[in-house]
């Protein structure tokens, strides 16, 4: 059950800020970091698999509203990366930055790859270049913020 749902919205809400503000201020050569899926990490790591699945979803459904055709791909991507972390929490050690860190840029990592493997698939678009020019860049820059 998800306890704490003010600090989880807050923590979207800056989600959101970050993501359309901060982000473009921030971005090198049209890559930013993924502060929805820092959220997503973050509410893994503090609420466990169930609370960070249907966080991940409701991401999800709000990303896919800008893409119809690939509809249910971005929820599908952030509810499995925010399980999985879910599912880790018990056997990592969280007291350091760099496990976090760590965390966040394998979260964007996978999110975005599978995503493209997919999203690649269905609508014909190319995916090894993008892969190394954009989904590894922004996966560190996302793990590093």
């Amino acid at each position: 059950m998800i306890r704490n749902i003010k600090a989880i919205t807050f923590l979207l809400l800056l989600a959101v800020l970050g993501s359309t503000v901060i982000g473009p201020l921030i971005s090198f050569n049209n890559i930013s970091p993924d502060f929805l899926m820092m959220v997503i990490v973050i509410v893994a790591l503090a609420e466990g698999a169930f609370a960070a699945t249907i966080v991940g979803f409701l991401i999800g459904i709000v990303l896919d509203i800008s893409q119809p055709e690939l509809m249910g791909l971005h929820a599908l991507c952030c509810s499995l990366a925010g399980y999985s972390i879910g599912k880790l929490r018990g056997r990592l050690i969280l007291d350091s930055v760099l496990v976090a860190g760590g965390l966040v840029a394998i979260a964007v990592l996978s999110y975005e790859m599978l995503y493209s493997l997919i999203g690649s698939g269905v609508v014909g678009n190319e995916f090894i270049r993008p892969f190394f020019t954009r989904t590894i860049p922004a996966s560190i820059y996302s793990g590093l913020i």
